[in-house]
């Protein structure tokens, strides 16, 4: 998805974050809940875990720990991340660091494993929903985006095809009205300049321009006509005299 659309890279990468948050804070209960169903003391690999584990969690969420840090100011974001502020990393930890420090002293703890489970859990939820929300909003986002796109992309094919279809037009009525009459204007023009006969034309209503040339034409044709009659009559008188 980076690959594709570069601006997604970096509501990829919260997303990824805020999912490595559910899993540490998963991570984090689990690497102290053996010794305490055992009743034992916390061995110090269990410590070490744990300790690397919370600074993994608090390192995370000092990147996405606020609104301004996710990029997104939306309600939905700001509730979710004030719940998990005051659920997981309140009472979660709390009640987390409260079993460590028991278990470090000995190995008697005021919660059972299950007792524990069922508290550290409910404080993940907002973990949960975090993530949940913030990919629900960046799908949102982009499908809005894609909408306003696909609408983008469909205007300008409308208008693309209205301004072809009356480039199309102008050209239709160009070759019926202009050029088509001109052409024929000229031919008629080489026939009276050959001598060669013509076929009158239907009667078509042209522009004031090509109307005046056709008149121009009809006036010349008209004209040699009566030249040729007239040279006619004239050849037929000189034949009588002689």
């Amino acid at each position: 998805l980076s690959a594709s659309n570069p601006d997604l890279a970096a509501a990829l990468l919260t997303g990824q974050i805020l999912g490595d948050m559910r899993e540490y804070g998963g991570r984090f209960a689990s690497q102290i809940i053996a010794p305490i169903a055992a009743n034992q003391k916390l061995p110090l690999r269990n410590l070490i875990d744990n300790n690397r584990t919370r600074g993994r969690l608090i390192e995370l969420w000092h990147l996405v720990g606020g609104p301004d840090a996710i990029g997104y100011h939306d309600p939905r974001l700001a509730s979710i991340l004030h719940d998990v502020n005051r659920e997981f990393f309140g009472e979660g930890l709390r009640i987390t660091d409260m079993l460590i420090a028991e278990g470090r002293l000995s190995g008697k703890y005021t919660m059972t494993a299950a007792e524990y489970t069922t508290a550290y859990v409910k404080t993940l939820a907002p973990l949960e929903r975090l993530r949940t929300t913030y990919l629900n909003i960046i799908i949102e986002q982009v499908t809005s985006e894609q909408n306003a796109a696909l609408i983008k992309l469909l205007s300008a094919i409308a208008a693309t095809t209205v301004i072809l279809a009356t480039l199309v037009g102008l050209v239709v009525v160009a070759q019926r009205y202009v050029f088509d009459p001109l052409l024929r204007a000229r031919n008629e023009v080489i026939c009276l300049a050959e001598d060669i006969p013509i076929e009158r034309r239907a009667v078509q209503r042209h522009a004031s321009e090509l109307s005046s040339l056709f008149d121009a034409i009809d006036i010349l044709r008209n004209n040699l006509t009566e030249r040729a009659s007239l040279t006619l009559a004239d050849l037929v008188d000189q034949a009588w005299v002689m």
